[in-house]
């Protein structure tokens, strides 16, 4: 984001845009109440993690994972949702039957029950 730019109004990205969003709703001004500043990585997740830190905001790609969470970090309800994470495959446990777990009980109880209905329905037609 940083490279080749030195003027903080030109950064851009989804982060960014984000971050000028949240602070509009929230009141803020760009450069009376926050700026932009290119720092280096380590500096500024060390910095993130330090509550008493000067970085309040990284529009850096910050992984929404376990560690990070622990260090304290926040994460936007967008990036969190959106994850920034990697898919991992669930142990399989399943058998014969694990595909009823798809739905709940009471779903396959009523689908059991409007197909005897139905079918006595049609055997009373058909008598």
């Amino acid at each position: 984001m940083c490279e080749g730019m030195s003027d903080p109004a030109d950064f851009t990205g989804y982060q960014v845009a984000l971050w000028r969003e949240i602070a509009t709703d929230l009141g803020l001004q760009e450069t009376k109440d926050w700026v932009f500043s290119c720092v280096d990585w380590n500096m500024m997740l060390e910095d993130l993690a330090n509550a008493n830190g000067s970085c309040s905001f990284g529009a850096a790609g910050v992984e929404v994972i376990s560690a990070n969470i622990d260090l304290g970090f926040k994460f936007s309800w967008p990036i969190y949702k959106s994850g920034y994470q990697i898919l991992v495959a669930a142990a399989d446990d399943g058998g014969v039957w694990s595909f009823t777990q798809a739905f709940h009980w009471s779903v396959w109880l009523l689908l059991g029950v409007t197909a005897i209905g139905v079918l006595l329905l049609i055997t009373a037609v058909e008598s």
